[in-house]
């Protein structure tokens, strides 16, 4: 059987096994939190442990922490949240933001909202005077990602809270790919997901500042403190708290085996790394003259996992807007492929990628040369 590498855990990471364990025990806590008796106050009992759990990791109040279904959610209640609030005004974001942002940005500007989207750099940082120059006297919210999903480029986060503190002006921070507990002191609000820490798939939190003014989206028995309606998942909940409680120590693990991995690939002829932090998992290099898609799916034959730097719509590849936002062309950003590492991520799988990827990096050539010559 073919040894198999995974490297895609910026979609998706597996469950770390304490994590399951926690996730099985609390389906023993079968009631309805919101019940008043006893089978009910213990899954109640359950959520609350959860949170304080969270809001020491996040350095916050438990009544700062709010439980939903995913980052998707997450970020949905933070920008149309205060968007609610406000009713008008002016939202910044960053041109390389995830869909999540984008599209939600998108729809609150059908609503009037004015938006303004920020460029960024080779690296895919955020210029600060750029920032300055974008804050207006009706500006409302100022948001944007810790680590970008397809490269881990990251931002100075102090410096964007100093600068946003002075002007009065909230910010959001989308931590799902950082990969542990955000310091909380640099937002107003932040929003994670589970599956990105080795959690349940379907969990995330947002974490809203006390006197932050955010209207909930989803209206019912408003279990998640007023704030977010519907039976809380208890057995996710309780993943989720043991996911971000597991993730200092996994973060740690997968940054080295992200450098080691980064060292390996750049030796690779032709293999230039796309913006990318060293304090990152994320990894997005281009290959000159092979297709990301095409190199993706020739090493998912050989059992090496990763994902392409681009997206396919109506069978047609669309270059990445993160790629072209930092500069590269379309066929510089259609020859990107992204490889993300995790705590489970060994030093014989870095070796396994690197060989299997110099094999299919050398195969796709020597076709595209062949074709290229037959063409003439």
């Amino acid at each position: 059987m073919t040894q198999q590498v995974y490297l895609d855990n910026a979609a998706a990471s597996p469950l770390a096994a304490q994590v399951r364990q926690a996730i099985h025990k609390a389906e023993e806590r079968y009631g309805n939190p919101s019940s008043l008796h006893n089978t009910g106050q213990q899954a109640r009992q359950l959520i609350s442990d959860a949170r304080q759990r969270i809001a020491a990791l996040l350095h916050c109040e438990p009544e700062e922490v709010f439980f939903t279904s995913g980052g998707t959610e997450s970020i949905n209640t933070a920008l149309q949240g205060v968007a609610r609030e406000a009713q008008q005004g002016h939202i910044i974001t960053v041109q390389t933001e995830h869909a999540a942002v984008l599209e939600t940005c998108k729809y609150l500007s059908s609503q009037g909202f004015r938006i303004t989207y920020l460029p960024v750099d080779y690296k895919g940082q955020v210029r600060l005077e750029d920032l300055k120059n974008a804050i207006s006297k009706d500006t409302i919210l100022f948001s944007y990602s810790a680590v970008n999903n397809e490269t881990g480029s990251t931002q100075e986060y102090a410096k964007i809270a100093e600068l946003c503190r002075k002007q009065k002006i909230p910010i959001h921070i989308d931590a799902s790919q950082y990969g542990e507990p955000f310091d909380t002191r640099h937002a107003d609000l932040v929003s994670m997901s589970g599956s990105k820490v080795h959690g349940p798939k379907g969990t995330g939190l947002l974490f809203v500042q006390i006197g932050t003014p955010v209207q909930p989206l989803l209206f019912g028995g408003g279990q998640e403190l007023q704030l977010r309606s519907g039976t809380e998942n208890v057995p996710g909940i309780a993943g989720l708290a043991e996911a971000l409680t597991l993730s200092p120590a996994h973060k740690k693990h997968s940054i080295t085996a992200a450098q080691r991995l980064r060292k390996e690939l750049l030796q690779l002829d032709g293999v230039t790394q796309n913006g990318g932090s060293p304090q990152s998992s994320i990894i997005n290099i281009r290959i000159n003259g092979v297709e990301g898609e095409t190199l993706v799916k020739h090493c998912n034959t050989k059992g090496l996992y990763i994902s392409a730097g681009s997206a396919c719509h109506s069978g047609h590849l669309r270059a990445s807007h993160v790629l072209t936002a930092m500069g590269l062309t379309k066929e510089q950003a259609l020859s990107s492929v992204r490889l993300s590492t995790s705590y489970l991520t060994t030093p014989e799988d870095i070796i396994r990628a690197k060989t299997i990827m110099q094999q299919v990096i050398a195969q796709l050539r020597e076709l595209n040369n062949t074709v290229h010559t037959h063409t003439i």
